[in-house]
């Protein structure tokens, strides 16, 4: 595929197609993020080579996308007979796009392991949140887009995913090939790089960006002006167990990852969301990783959890700081804040 065709694809699936069920407003924001998105492109020059022809040699497929025991599947027509030949191309494909961090998928009967079962962590917030029905969901740090499939499941009218690694786009381009469900939109930015706008969606979920950002309350407060009043957070991170407010700061590595910059308590991002006019604040789900929902697979054969952990003990990482838990909180935005902007 052509840098060209690429810049096509991109803006063709994410910008051109209006919605006449949303506010204009949003349809606006989307429009506007084009120039940036182009820019992020230009920036992949070599990204974009790697799979210059990769698109090219995808074969045309009308199907359907189900969930079953928490893989996203991609089938065929069911008046179309399976084909070696096409599975034996997909996999090929799939392979040419590791490492695959976040799934499962299966596609066209080719499995996709990845390294995070994400299926996990969606069965531990889907019954403690309010529905998503109707919803106008904004999905940042989304990865390849495997919570955005979910949450078409669970009822959303549109998701729109901000992630700006350049694999992860590929990856998202790749599966809805098969799918081509207009009402999942992908960004290849950060929170921060996206057009400013407000009050443009009832539910935003953050899952597993806060510890990676050097300013964990800037990040919820971009947020935040994007998520109308009344509109939900739900924030999904490391967290660090305390019944003070407070941040555990890891000097250089945290389980051999060298981009987790601080693990807040939950008291000190209750006090985080209370600043920023949030109420109903909930601890709904703390859980410890374990290698069940994050291990290296086939299709990510790289270090994973079982690296970080002590091999002496494994309620420590090779750190000897705590093994990681990741909680879940969700909360509901009731009031506006001065300057939020």
């Amino acid at each position: 595929m052509r840098i060209s065709n690429l810049k096509k694809l991109a803006i063709e699936k994410v910008y051109d197609r209006y919605e006449s069920d949303v506010a204009p407003e949003l349809n606006q924001w989307l429009k506007s993020c084009i120039g940036g998105t182009k820019q992020i492109i230009i920036k992949n020059k070599k990204n974009i080579q790697r799979y210059e022809d990769f698109f090219d040699s995808l074969p045309i497929i009308s199907g359907s996308v189900n969930v079953k025991d928490g893989t996203i599947i991609f089938d065929r027509s069911p008046e179309k007979n399976s084909d070696f030949k096409q599975q034996s191309s997909i996999k090929n494909l799939v392979n040419q796009l590791i490492p695959w961090r976040k799934g499962p998928y299966n596609v066209i009967g080719v499995p996709i392991e990845s390294e995070w079962n994400c299926s996990l962590k969606w069965d531990r917030l889907a019954s403690k949140i309010p529905s998503l029905e109707n919803n106008v969901i904004m999905d940042v740090g989304s990865g390849n887009g495997y919570f955005a499939w979910r949450m078409r499941e669970a009822g959303a009218r549109l998701v729109v995913c901000l992630e700006p690694n350049f694999a992860s786009f590929i990856q998202f381009h790749f599966l809805n090939q098969f799918a081509d469900d207009p009402k999942i939109r992908f960004l290849p930015m950060t929170l921060e790089e996206s057009s400013k706008s407000q009050y443009l969606f009832d539910k935003i979920f953050i899952m597993g960006t806060l510890y990676h950002t050097k300013a964990p309350f800037e990040h919820i407060k971009s947020a935040t002006c994007f998520l109308k009043k009344g509109g939900f957070l739900i924030l999904e991170t490391l967290i660090f167990k305390s019944d003070e407010c407070t941040l555990f700061v890891p000097k250089e590595r945290y389980a051999r990852m060298s981009n987790v910059w601080q693990i807040p308590s939950f008291l000190a991002v209750k006090s985080w969301l209370i600043a920023l006019g949030f109420s109903d604040i909930e601890l709904v789900s703390v859980e410890i990783t374990t290698t069940a929902e994050q291990r290296a697979t086939q299709h990510m054969p790289f270090k994973s959890l079982n690296d970080g952990l002590s091999q002496e003990d494994d309620k420590v990482t090779v750190e000897s700081y705590p093994r990681p838990q990741r909680g879940i909180i969700v909360a509901q935005r009731t009031s506006d804040v001065i300057g939020l902007k």
